[in-house]
């Protein structure tokens, strides 16, 4: 990639949202969605309406509405979401918003889910507990939160000076990954080359232990049903690379 073209420096998904499925062409979705409703039977309770408020291109959200749920996404990411609604399956069921402000109504789902490292999004402590509340919110009694985030041992494993590149007949992008263990913040930089510009995107994750999540889920309405380490029904162990949470809105 010729580094001399003219730079632009854009927000995060402005520009990889173009070839963010591409990109993630290896990620399993259909599995991963099947692996999450079958979390579903903890709620000891028929599961039908669930919002996915960090829907992204909606590829999990295609699986569960094609598994016969009621579903609804949200993404703060316009870009993601114009993506999206190239899915016939879930066009007419997104809209933008921050999952730190739902606008849904009180009381009328059964599931939420955030999936893909998506509360990792969430840099600040009061952002977790901010979440915590509004799902709380717009769950139902004996309703779900499912959400999953990576840890510190999978980023220092793969992610710490992580390095790759792609070319298209439409761009090229090269990504160049990060993480400042002091700070225990994850930093993806890409650089996208299209029609002779160069365009600086740079995303940034916190890396929350599980200790800390547990904190933040004991302080909050929700109760942890279980926390499960890398797609299987197994606990948390320091060389777990990704958590799986289940909460529980009570139902009294």
């Amino acid at each position: 990639m010729n580094m001399e073209k003219p730079k632009v420096s854009v927000e995060e998904y402005l520009w990889v949202a173009h070839f963010y499925d591409r990109m993630m062409k290896h990620v399993n979705y259909g599995a991963w969605s099947k692996y999450v409703m079958r979390m579903f039977d903890l709620a000891r309770r028929d599961i039908r309406d669930v919002a996915d408020l960090s829907c992204g291109t909606g590829r999990h959200l295609h699986h569960f509405i094609k598994a016969g749920f009621h579903c609804l996404g949200a993404d703060i990411s316009m870009p993601m979401l114009r993506v999206a609604c190239s899915r016939p399956t879930v066009k007419n069921r997104l809209w933008q918003q921050d999952a730190r402000h739902p606008a849904i109504k009180e009381n009328s789902m059964d599931a939420v889910i955030m999936l893909f490292d998506s509360v990792n999004y969430l840099r600040r402590e009061n952002e977790i507990r901010q979440l915590f509340e509004k799902v709380d919110r717009i769950l139902r009694p004996g309703g779900l939160f499912v959400f999953d985030t990576v840890t510190e041992y999978m980023i220092r494993l793969h992610m710490t000076e992580y390095f790759e590149t792609e070319t298209w007949d439409d761009l090229a992008y090269e990504r160049r990954s990060a993480y400042n263990a002091k700070t225990r913040m994850q930093y993806n930089n890409f650089s996208i080359l299209r029609q002779g510009q160069l365009i600086r995107e740079r995303h940034s994750q916190r890396i929350w232990t599980h200790k800390e999540m547990t904190g933040f889920i004991e302080k909050s309405p929700l109760t942890l049903l279980d926390a499960r380490a890398d797609f299987k029904k197994k606990p948390v162990q320091p060389r777990t690379e990704r958590i799986h949470y289940i909460l529980l809105k009570p139902k009294t």
